[in-house]
């Protein structure tokens, strides 16, 4: 199969009081839901093993027109069930981009995923998809990491909020919390000056659902 081309990442917190809700919610419709929405190529969330907000889901696709397409748009309104309202409208510090698919190293999917975000540069791009992403592999153990770019116009199509900003988000994929670190770690010192993160976090996987 080809390389996903899109991407939706959320970094999100729940008030403690609807948290095994939440939980549920996640487990029993949501991932699911999305997962079996046409162009959806796998669904997975993760918790906070160093990290705020507290969960983290990745959801690739085949590209990212899927994040405009009128399935997806259908369960943003009308298919939203009464659960999804509750819960999604209880969200905080809630981070949401869709973004386009940059470069990949290596491949598999870890128990652990080291997450980056950048301000987007069309130079640290090109050095993501130029073999950048390759120092996190060895000798860190990562099993694989790969690129995105955010869209801002996707994510946000009535309008991006004042302090949002293209970004490129990084997933390094580790069999552990040390490798998926230490993939990261070998990452930035490849980086150098030219790529400081605005946000880091590690987290480790709950579900995850094929399309």
């Amino acid at each position: 199969m080809s390389e996903a081309q899109g991407l939706l990442a959320v970094w999100v917190d729940i008030p403690p009081a609807l948290e095994a809700d939440f939980n549920d919610w996640y487990d029993r419709e949501h991932l699911a839901e999305r997962a079996g929405i046409a162009g959806f190529r796998n669904a997975r969330r993760y918790i906070a093993e160093g990290a705020q907000p507290k969960y983290h889901a990745l959801y690739e696709t085949d590209s990212l027109d899927v994040f405009g397409s009128p399935e997806y748009k259908r369960y943003l309104g009308p298919l939203m069930t009464a659960w999804s309202k509750r819960i999604m409208g209880a969200f905080q510090n809630n981070h949401r981009r869709c973004c386009r698919f940059v470069g990949r190293a290596g491949g598999g999917i870890g128990g652990t995923v080291a997450s980056l975000r950048f301000r987007a540069a069309d130079a640290l791009e090109a050095k993501l998809k130029g073999g950048a992403l390759k120092s996190a592999l060895a000798p860190s153990g990562a099993l694989g990491a790969k690129a995105w770019r955010s869209d801002l116009a996707v994510t946000f199509p009535d309008g991006p909020p004042r302090e949002a900003f293209p970004e490129l988000v990084v997933t390094i994929e580790g069999i552990s919390p040390g490798t998926a670190t230490a993939g990261a770690e070998a990452l930035l010192a490849t980086l150098g000056d030219a790529g400081q993160p605005v946000y880091r976090g590690l987290y480790r996987l709950l579900h995850a659902l094929p399309a």
